[in-house]
């Protein structure tokens, strides 16, 4: 049985779902957004499959990412305090990454692709 996880989603440039993501054992809000230009456009199978993919390997994900950040930053308590999870951007593709605010980049910021692989890179690179 194929789900559309973004059924309830609301349009705001792109679909938009509320969702939670925890790093370093704390929780945060964050928002799964699907990629479409206008209202009338619908979420993409890629983009299902890959918001599945990202509940259903949540653990994983989870740990890579905290290792990319780690490195990224130098150690833990430097991550915690420089990256703030905000949003996982879904590519029509179904390519996907988690952006994240980066204290001593304002303007920049940080993402993690997380499919088609791993890869650490600027929001520039991303978008």
């Amino acid at each position: 049985m194929n789900v559309n996880y973004f059924s309830e989603a609301k349009f705001n440039f792109a679909w938009e779902i509320p969702s939670k993501f925890t790093l370093f054992e704390k929780e945060y809000s964050i928002v799964a957004s699907a990629d479409a230009y206008y209202s009338t456009d619908v979420v993409t199978d890629e983009q299902n499959s890959s918001y599945k993919w990202f509940l259903d390997n949540h653990a994983d994900v989870v740990s890579n990412i905290e290792k990319a950040l780690i490195k990224e930053a130098g150690n833990k308590e430097n991550a915690l305090e420089r990256f703030e999870p905000k949003t996982l951007k879904i590519k029509s593709n179904g390519e996907c990454g988690l952006v994240f605010n980066d204290k001593t980049d304002f303007e920049n910021g940080l993402v993690i692709m997380l499919l088609p692989n791993y890869q650490v890179m600027s929001t520039d690179e991303f978008f």
